[in-house]
């Protein structure tokens, strides 16, 4: 015998399963589906929004490594070229600044999707997807496609990471040395010009330098003769110094002041040049700087092409197929939970909501109608009986209060009508000049 009374029997919620675990109410939740009204339903319907909450829950992880992939990509330091051992190191300020955005990211991603699947209805109640429906639901899908391929782009990269970054060190090395050639170019004309200029008044100085030594080392030569003449090595071969050899010696030595005086002479007219090579030198030396200075600009312009575009783009050229096929499984999850709710006929849980929808609205006083309209088409709309109701009610108070006032009036215009006929001269006041003047 039956130990269910009736009352239990015809209750709308009368609970067909066991309690739902917590994962399986979470799931619920991420699927945007009423957790009260599942609870009563048969376990197949659990089973369906157990599937599409995880769906959405998935997406969510998958935003969450896809943001934080990328977050790190952007915010990591470019301290070397890809492939170099500095960058090999994690840098942890990067990772916690990546897991909080992404975290974030993550969050608005689930929220956006828990409402394009909770908003997306039942289709039209078959498991057939018709294009109706799908006109229907186009905004949403649209919007699902743009998430779908926002989050496919990072995974892309982290899947394809080994070529990518052999990849993006070639091109690193190569546009750095592209850019030091056009550096080098620009540079050594300047430094070529530089550099004839400075040979030019060197030489000048050079050969000047090179006149009075060769005066100096002709002067040298006699004095060193003189000597060995002096000696008795050379000459008369007599030994001892006369007076013809100290008046050549005196001689000598004057010319030999003579030409230390001209060269003296001869420097401080070319001391310009002198500056000018000195300013020479020094133009040359910043160029050199310059030029130091342009590469290692280079080589942080190099170090800085590891953006999340340039990988990419280069992330679609070294394999479009799985570019493709990422992005093609990336939007299949995405839309998934849009489509399937398309597919699931109507059920239990679809039409516990709708009673429940309709309890809610006649303890509200509102009921939904379908009508046809002028053109014959037929329309859905809601009548509000509560409303209705109140808005007679304060039509009917007003109505008596306007009744009321305007039998007042009556009444007291009946009581001054009767006191100015029973004492007419009551209601005159007589002005200053003795002429009788109604009130």
């Amino acid at each position: 015998m039956s130990t269910t009374s009736p009352s239990d029997s015809d209750d709308l919620f009368a609970s067909t399963n066991e309690a739902p675990s917590a994962l399986a109410r979470f799931l619920w939740s991420c699927a945007g589906a009423d957790v009260d009204i599942l609870k009563r339903c048969p376990h197949s319907e659990r089973v369906k929004y157990e599937g599409i909450g995880g769906m959405v829950l998935s997406t969510g992880v998958l935003a969450f490594i896809s943001g934080t992939y990328a977050l790190y990509t952007v915010f990591s330091p470019k301290v070397d070229t890809v492939l170099a051992v500095a960058r090999q190191a994690t840098h942890w300020p990067s990772v916690a600044i990546a897991v909080t955005f992404g975290a974030v990211y993550a969050l608005v991603i689930f929220n956006i999707d828990r409402f394009i699947v909770s908003s997306s209805g039942k289709g039209d109640g078959t498991e057939a997807v018709t294009l109706s429906e799908i006109g229907r639901a186009a905004p949403r899908i649209g919007m699902a496609v743009i998430i779908g391929l926002c989050m496919s782009a990072p995974l892309e990269i982290r899947v394809m990471q080994s070529e990518i970054e052999a990849r993006l060190e070639l091109e690193q090395t190569s546009y750095r040395k592209e850019l030091d050639d056009k550096a080098v170019l620009l540079f050594d004309g300047e430094k070529q010009e530089l550099e004839t200029r400075r040979d030019a008044l060197q030489k000048r100085l050079d050969d000047t330098d090179a006149h009075f030594e060769a005066i100096r080392l002709e002067i040298d030569a006699q004095v060193e003769a003189l000597n060995r003449e002096v000696q008795g090595a050379s000459g008369s071969g007599k030994v001892g110094e006369g007076p013809a050899a100290r008046v050549l010696g005196k001689n000598l030595e004057n010319k030999k002041n003579d030409v230390q005086r001209q060269k003296e002479e001869e420097r401080a007219k070319l001391k310009p040049v002198v500056d000018e090579i000195e300013a020479t030198t020094k133009g040359i030396a910043a160029n050199r700087a310059a030029l130091a200075a342009r590469k290692e600009s280079n080589e942080r312009a190099a170090r800085h092409r590891d953006g999340l575009a340039e990988r990419i783009r280069i992330g679609h050229e070294v394999s479009p197929g799985i570019s493709v096929l990422l992005a093609m499984l990336l939007l299949s999850i995405e839309c998934g939970p849009i489509f399937f709710k398309m597919m699931i006929a109507a059920g239990p849980y679809y039409a516990l909501s709708e009673n429940l929808k309709l309890v809610v609205m006649a303890k509200q006083g509102i009921e939904h109608r379908v009508f046809i309209d002028e053109l014959g088409l037929e329309r859905h709309g809601e009548v509000f009986h509560g409303a209705q109701f109140r808005i007679s009610e304060e039509r009917r108070r007003y109505r008596t209060e306007t009744e009321l006032a305007e039998r007042v009036h009556e009444k007291y215009r009946d009581k001054m009508q009767a006191e100015i006929d029973r004492d007419p001269s009551a209601f005159f006041a007589t002005p200053s000049d003795g002429k009788p003047d109604a009130r």
